[in-house]
């Protein structure tokens, strides 16, 4: 049990949680100034809520002989990819709305494809008990279009 307490990637799952926390406490204490603004700044704050979650599911996770904060973290992990990506997308909805820019909208459809199969395949390989993805080229490429669509 005490492998994870020597592994850097415990106590940066660990610092990115506590930041992520003070973060999302943050902006729950400055949601009073927006008020009467668009959602943006929710699609923020839950961006940034989830990614505190999947941090703290990461932590725990080599900590427990459970495959439930696996699944968790991967569940949350594909959630704060939808959610950041709803953010940016939200800051380009000014390009939407524009008929002649079809870029923003291909980007929409992309991501929210993405977003889809990635939690069918995790949803596929939890109901079989996967918890651990397989070396196959597809598996590789469908754990990197999320963070490769992102940059």
């Amino acid at each position: 049990m005490n492998a994870p307490l020597a592994d850097p990637g415990t106590y940066g799952y660990a610092f990115a949680a506590l930041v992520f926390a003070l973060v999302a406490a943050y902006l729950v204490r400055s949601l009073r100034a927006y008020e009467g603004v668009p959602h943006l700044p929710l699609v923020f704050l839950g961006a940034v809520g989830v990614s505190a979650l999947w941090a703290v599911a990461q932590l725990i996770d080599p900590f427990v002989r459970s495959t439930l904060p696996t699944f968790t973290a991967q569940a949350f992990d594909i959630l704060r990819y939808a959610l950041w990506f709803a953010f940016l997308l939200g800051l380009l909805r000014p390009a939407f709305l524009q008929p002649e820019r079809r870029l923003p909208r291909l980007l929409a459809v992309v991501a929210g494809g993405l977003i889809v199969l990635c939690a069918l395949t995790l949803a596929w390989r939890a109901l079989r008990g996967e918890y651990e993805l397989d070396s196959s080229r597809a598996a590789t490429a469908l754990a990197l279009t999320l963070p490769l669509f992102g940059l």
